[in-house]
């Protein structure tokens, strides 16, 4: 009787064990899915919900120094995104993440390294806007070679463009910059009084 009841407990606990692991395994896909598909969009007094989870994004470098930015493979579809005359369009409003990596190269001459050497991006001025500096950094001057990272997240507007600016020698093949578009609660109601990153890069 003793050893039966043993076995009825251990086949519980299994069972038990079992479909735990299934509901850690369907949590963690949920989470997958909502960082890098993106979480639904809330409409306001209807409730209803959309589940377009399209993204834009783009990467640029350079064939050399002298040559303009070129996008690089991946590219998504119908991206709003657009590079033209060495500036970054945006066709949508949105909260994008903007990053940009430069491997400037070996200094040349001895004097050169009173030289600066930075990366900076910026929002480019516009009819009712005046430039913003987005990010920045700069480079050791003792250092001679090596690479600087930047990035930041900012809400951005259907017609704002965006350029990187690199003071400094540096290796094109090493080099790019891009952007990505950051999936958010679009609207949520007025009554909620629900908090989103939304609001947050609203101003």
């Amino acid at each position: 009787m003793s050893s039966g009841w043993r076995t009825c407990e251990k086949a519980a606990l299994w069972t038990w064990l079992s479909l735990l692991s299934v509901a850690v395994a369907l949590t963690a896909t949920a989470l997958v899915l909502v960082v890098f598909i993106g979480v639904p969009a809330y409409r306001s007094r209807q409730g209803a919900m959309s589940t377009e989870s399209k993204h834009s994004y783009i990467q640029m470098m350079k064939s050399s120094n002298q040559d303009p930015w070129k996008p690089v493979p991946p590219r998504c579809d119908n991206c709003t995104l657009t590079l033209r005359n060495d500036s970054l369009h945006f066709g949508k409003d949105g909260v994008y993440f903007l990053y940009a990596q430069v491997t400037f190269a070996p200094r040349s001459a001895p004097d050169s390294a009173e030289k600066p050497r930075s990366v900076t991006v910026t929002r480019a001025a516009t009819a009712d806007k005046s430039a913003r500096k987005l990010a920045e950094a700069s480079y050791p001057h003792a250092a001679d070679h090596g690479s600087l990272w930047v990035g930041t997240m900012a809400r951005l507007q259907e017609g704002d463009r965006v350029n990187v600016r690199i003071d400094g020698d540096f290796m094109s093949d090493d080099t790019f910059w891009g952007a990505f578009e950051i999936r958010l609660l679009a609207e949520t109601s007025s009554q909620s009084g629900l908090f989103t990153l939304e609001k947050l890069f609203s101003k």
